[in-house]
């Protein structure tokens, strides 16, 4: 049996953030992907409230 698995990022992070994870899965012979969610990944933007002060003057 062989065992595959597939890893999904947090919030505000990417696909590459499993880098280091999925080589070493495959040095131990575990097939796996890293996934990147819709909006984010190459070609996804930031989310705004990244910078929006939640919790300040107006939040």
């Amino acid at each position: 049996m062989t065992c595959k698995v597939i890893i999904v990022h947090g919030f505000w992070y990417r696909s590459w953030c499993w880098s280091r994870v999925v080589e070493q899965l495959a040095a131990r012979g575990v097939m796996s992907v890293a996934l990147d969610l819709e909006g984010h990944g190459l070609n996804g933007r930031g989310p705004s409230a990244r910078y929006d002060c939640l919790f300040g003057p107006g939040g």
